[in-house]
């Protein structure tokens, strides 16, 4: 804000480098508010967009920014016509190209203007280099420009396009449809001629009917010059709308040229870099994943110190698995690595005891793995034993039934997610009094709570009694128990 201010009262100018769509709309929000506010004094400079797609994007997040004070300019000629001193935020952040490498071209050399830049863009480009060197120095760069054709190649560029339209009329079959031939068609009785015409046009015999043929072009039916009204204008207004029309002429629609050269350019303009990448430092990084808690953590795209900075942090506050690959080492992250076939025995499954749940029915089994071949239940012939082993294919694992000396100790598992203030609802309909306060069900008059723990446990306290009991069964009959 310091460096706007500074610059406009000197009328200096402030190129902003940033992206087409994106940040740049926060950026534009927190400009305007200090525009809109009387006190900053910024309401007497001007603010502009200038992108190819400025107009688009304020179209699509008109929802945002309609009540913006902004101009929006898609090109040079606009941007011209609104008065300095100005601040333009204009495309690309990395001023490699677009309309900030153009305008940057334009106001470098001036000490009274400013050029921000909004990203950390990569090594390698203008941007980059302004933000590591700084600026007051000489710096060469590729300047490339479209510029109209000079007198021979225009003269060359007109004969190319002459013959092109004469090549293109004898192969166009619309040209023979011309009102020269719709005359000549017309005998003497405005009837078809046999063998007068066949030269001109081969038709099978027919009534005359001639169709009016419109020419349309991009912006629909091709206007005679003779069939419009002429209204005279003063000399005054000629001149207005001719030099407007010279302005507003747009080298693409003229024939012209790219041109390429080598400039260099004093860059006395001030260069300042502002963190406006939406990008997360070291401690907000470590914030996020302790809040995410993620089961893999990938680290990538970042300077060794700081990869081995949060690596080290993950491996001692997570529990999670943590990589940072080398650039072209692959990973393989797939949690179930390790899956097989398993065939369950008729003996299991007659022990096994399936409970009802919403998705289905489960059940819990003690059972021991082991490997049987498919070739176990083929006898040999003559007690011979088969020369091939059986391959890893042929093999499958089973699961057959623990004795009831190797069943060991094990907890009760209760499967399902409480709430408490649908259990208020039950102990209600089956007269039990209770109120719900500040995340804990009272009962019998605060005698017996119910409540849920951080660790989404279920406790239970209470005076033991008949109607300590009573709750204890109405909860167990919300749990799937195995």
């Amino acid at each position: 804000m310091t460096c706007l201010l500074t610059t406009l009262r000197v009328k200096g100018n402030v190129l902003i480098a940033v992206d087409t769509a994106g940040r740049v709309l926060e950026l534009m929000n927190m400009l305007d508010q200090f525009w809109c506010n009387k006190e900053s004094g910024l309401g007497v400079y001007s603010l502009v967009f200038l992108t190819n797609v400025s107009y688009n994007t304020v179209e699509f997040a008109k929802s945002q920014i309609e009540w913006m004070t902004l101009k929006l300019c898609h090109n040079m000629n606009d941007l011209n016509k609104v008065s300095e001193p100005k601040v333009v935020l204009a495309s690309n952040g990395d001023l490699e190209s677009g309309f900030s490498r153009e305008i940057f071209i334009m106001w470098a050399s001036n000490p009274k203007n400013s050029i921000i830049l909004a990203d950390r863009t990569a090594p390698g480009t203008l941007a980059r280099d302004l933000i590591d060197e700084g600026g007051d120095r000489y710096i060469k760069l590729i300047v490339k420009k479209r510029v109209p054709l000079d007198d021979n190649e225009l003269v060359e560029y007109n004969i190319k396009q002459n013959t092109k339209k004469m090549e293109d009329s004898k192969i166009d079959p619309e040209s023979s449809d011309s009102e020269d031939e719709q005359e000549a068609m017309r005998g003497k009785h405005d009837l078809l001629v046999d063998d007068d015409l066949s030269s001109l046009k081969k038709s099978s015999k027919k009534f005359p009917y001639y169709e009016e043929k419109l020419k349309f072009g991009h912006y629909g039916e091709i206007m005679k010059q003779k069939d419009c009204i002429k209204f005279e204008t003063t000399s005054g207004d000629k001149q207005n709308k001719t030099s407007d029309e010279d302005e507003e002429v747009d080298l693409c629609d003229l024939p012209s040229k790219c041109v390429e050269f080598e400039q260099n350019i004093y860059v006395a303009a001030k260069i300042v870099q502002i963190d406006f990448e939406g990008r997360s430092d070291r401690d907000s990084l470590k914030q996020v994943v302790l809040a995410i808690k993620p089961k893999h953590l990938i680290l990538i795209r970042g300077n060794p110190y700081s990869t081995k900075a949060v690596y080290n942090f993950a491996k001692v506050f997570l529990d999670s698995k943590v990589f940072s690959p080398r650039i072209g080492q692959c990973l393989n992250l797939t949690s179930e690595s390790y899956i097989y076939q398993v065939h369950l025995t008729d003996s299991l499954l007659s022990t096994v005891n399936l409970k009802k749940v919403p998705n289905g029915e489960l059940a819990y089994i003690n059972a021991k793995l082991k490997l049987k071949s498919c070739n176990d239940d083929i006898m040999d012939i003559d007690n011979v034993v088969p020369k091939k082993m059986p391959k890893i294919d042929d093999q499958m694992f089973t699961l057959e039934p623990l004795s009831d000396h190797e069943i060991g100790p094990r907890k009760t598992l209760f499967i399902n997610h409480l709430k408490l203030s649908d259990f208020k609802q039950i102990l209600c309909k089956n007269n039990v009094p209770c109120e719900l306060s500040k995340g804990v069900l009272w009962c019998f008059n605060r005698t017996v709570c119910v409540r849920i723990n951080s660790s989404g446990k279920v406790l239970m306290e209470g005076v033991i009694s008949r109607q300590y009991y009573h709750i204890r069964s109405l909860l167990y009959s919300q749990f799937v128990i195995i």
